[in-house]
């Protein structure tokens, strides 16, 4: 089993920077601290196993669009 999960959100009209600080706003006001992200072609934040499904439950409330990787 992989350590972590990537979650990659697909880009709306926000800027790269502005999903990461968008979603990591989100999940620190829910108590869940991401392990951290990157940025490659579209942003992935990194969420520990335990996290997860909470995590995708926030986000997905929050009306964030995402796919895992």
């Amino acid at each position: 089993m992989r350590p972590f999960t990537c979650i990659a959100f697909v880009p709306e009209p926000f800027g790269i920077g502005e999903v990461i600080v968008r979603a990591y706003e989100c999940l620190f006001l829910a108590g869940i601290s991401p392990v951290g992200y990157t940025t490659v072609d579209e942003p992935l934040l990194t969420l520990k196993p335990s996290d997860r499904k909470r995590a995708l439950a926030v986000l997905f409330e929050a009306g964030f669009d995402f796919r895992e990787v």
